[in-house]
């Protein structure tokens, strides 16, 4: 987002508003995936404190091994997903898990997505909530990771699509 700036995210304290959201447009159609559904604007009265949601990442699975050992299990590049819940709602952002008792995120899991089910008409219940942007604080991992809301930038994800996009 042209608003996004990283040096505002140098004192963290929970959930923001840091405009941390990007597109990626590829050269070449995927066409072996089926592509995730976003949360609508009408959807996400659905997003409350203590719903739960899947997390998934690539980054450090514990704070406290380096990323670069090999086959620990702080190692980052592994795919990894947990059941976690809705633990602080902001209007821009929300914190995912809580603390060490909860399966949150870390580092190396940024940009990834926490996925709800919603109550929904359509036949796929599923949506991409959140992406995964930074750690609640200074603390490191241990309070849970935050979340850019994605239906806050449903008509900017939209707009940029339409835009970027033949069909």
């Amino acid at each position: 987002h042209p608003d996004f700036n990283v040096e505002a995210m140098q004192q963290l304290d929970g959930p923001g508003d840091y405009s941390d959201v990007g597109l990626i447009f590829l050269e070449q159609a995927v066409t072996d995936v089926e592509p995730a559904i976003v949360i609508t604007p009408q959807e996400a009265s659905q997003l409350k404190i203590r719903t739960q949601v899947t997390i998934a990442g690539w980054g450090m699975s514990s704070p406290e091994l380096p990323a670069t050992t090999p086959n620990s299990i702080g190692t980052s590049g592994v795919k990894y997903c947990a059941e976690s819940e809705i633990n602080e709602l902001g209007d821009m952002e929300m914190q995912i898990g809580s603390d060490t008792r909860s399966s949150r995120k870390c580092h190396g899991d940024s940009g990834g997505p926490s996925y709800m089910v919603v109550n929904t008409e359509t036949t796929r219940y599923e949506r991409v909530v959140g992406i995964t942007s930074h750690t609640y604080d200074m603390s490191d991992c241990y309070k849970g990771g935050v979340d850019t809301r994605v239906d806050v930038w449903f008509d900017w994800i939209d707009d940029q699509m339409q835009k970027h996009c033949a069909n």
